[in-house]
């Protein structure tokens, strides 16, 4: 069914499912689990998690199924290979601090697959098994205190003690705090293009009202013949020209909305990433507080 080639196999310690968050772990069948899931596959051997991706070009939709798996030692020419059967026991679309645990067919090649580190090192027959030469792919940290001064602390001293050595030191929070900041910079731009889009809005009514009362000439004047005076009948055409334009903002916002849930859905599909959809009520709240319209129309309203 796969190849070791074209799978990333992976094992962990049972360490990991209490370290990682269970809320990041998106699991793609009914079955499947923090606590089964992970109890299986260091309760018994040849259990696997397997990622959705892999599950749906193998046709696999429960857990209970079973993969087999070639192991080929690369510095055998022509080596038949080590046949095992694993059997399922989760299906994920997307696992924290593993990038290869994914929803789409297109990402299959390369899946994940995840077993006890036991299993890893029976089947995978590393040399010196837990011993301090034992190569390690991944070490996952989670600090009591995960503020970034604490976390750049901490990275520093890593550093220092193992500056002989060759890794990679990256850190969550601090990516998270970065597209944090970015949102809020580029929701700030957005508010901006809002305020001109409010006050081009306004001034385009207020001419849109003047030329309204210059072509209905003959219904103000059937209105002034009935004792209306002018700064009614200009309120009149105001509060009307407010309507319209009120009603056309909701309606624009209701399809900017919905367009920008389709785009975030499409963009979540495309990047793996979970969506979590949220209407930014503050930025309805400033664009429809009845003080923008009050403060560009105190000139109108005030006239006699």
């Amino acid at each position: 069914l796969a190849e070791f080639a074209l799978v990333g196999f992976i094992g962990i310690e049972e360490d990991y499912y209490s370290l990682m968050d269970k809320d990041l772990m998106i699991w793609s069948s009914p079955e499947s689990g923090f606590n089964y899931s992970f109890s299986q596959i260091f309760d018994y051997n040849n259990t696997c998690i397997i990622a959705n991706s892999l599950a749906s070009v193998l046709g696999i939709s429960e857990v209970g199924e079973y993969i087999r798996l070639t192991f080929i030692n690369p510095q055998i020419s022509n080596d038949p290979g080590n046949i095992t059967l694993f059997r399922v026991v989760g299906i994920s679309g997307g696992m924290p601090g593993f990038t290869n645990f994914k929803s789409s067919v297109a990402s299959a090649n390369g899946g994940g697959i995840m077993v006890s580190l036991e299993n890893y090192m029976r089947l995978m027959n590393v040399e010196d098994p837990g011993g301090p030469n034992m190569i390690v792919d991944k070490v996952f940290i989670k600090l009591l205190d995960d503020s970034e001064e604490n976390i750049e602390t901490t990275k520093e001293e890593i550093q220092n003690l193992s500056s002989d050595k060759d890794y990679f030191l990256d850190d969550a929070i601090s990516k998270i705090n970065f597209m944090q900041d970015m949102f809020e910079r580029q929701s700030s731009l957005m508010e901006i293009v809002l305020w001109f889009a409010i006050v081009i809005a306004i001034f385009g009514l207020i001419s849109t009202m003047y030329a309204i009362i210059s072509e209905r000439k003959f219904e103000i004047g059937i209105l002034r013949s009935l004792g209306m005076k002018a700064k009614d009948v200009r309120n009149l055409f105001l509060i009307e020209s407010f309507i319209i334009m009120l009603s056309s903002g909701t309606m624009g916002t209701l399809i900017g909305t919905y367009c920008a849930y389709l785009m975030e859905t499409n963009l979540g599909l495309m990047t793996e990433m979970p969506i979590v959809f949220a209407i930014p009520m503050d930025v309805l709240i400033k664009g429809f507080h009845p003080f923008n319209y009050i403060w560009c129309f105190r000139d109108v309203l005030s006239a006699h």
